[in-house]
């Protein structure tokens, strides 16, 4: 397995580079996605400490509570509207996401503490 280093705010982030994702909303349903973690790193470059530790507390708390997530939740109009069922969460998707929640721990881990 490779090692990849990041660096936010001047600290060295390590990325073991194994698949992390999440589910986001597609339409009514959720669908598991694929992250790319360089695209995360520059997205994390454009904003100022407190607004970065803003985001990856926000996207760390979605992956913790999906980690949490036997099947996918029903679609947002049910039962109202029919749609897709809820869907088993795989072994590889509960691994994605842990992977991202693992992450964004530490990148929060290497953001400047607060002044």
């Amino acid at each position: 397995m490779s090692t990849t280093s990041f660096q936010v705010f001047g600290s060295a982030v390590y990325y073991n580079e194994e698949e992390c994702g999440i589910y986001k909303l597609d339409g009514l349903s959720h669908n598991y996605a694929v992250m790319n973690p360089k695209l995360l790193f520059q997205n994390i470059d454009q904003l100022d400490i407190p607004q970065a530790r803003k985001s990856v507390t926000a996207l760390l708390d979605l992956a913790r509570l999906q980690a949490t997530w036997c099947e996918t939740p029903y679609n947002l109009g049910h039962p109202i509207l029919v749609g897709p069922a809820p869907s088993a969460v795989g072994t590889n998707e509960r691994e994605g996401i842990l992977n991202l929640q693992e992450l964004c721990e530490r990148i929060l881990a290497a953001l400047p503490k607060r002044r």
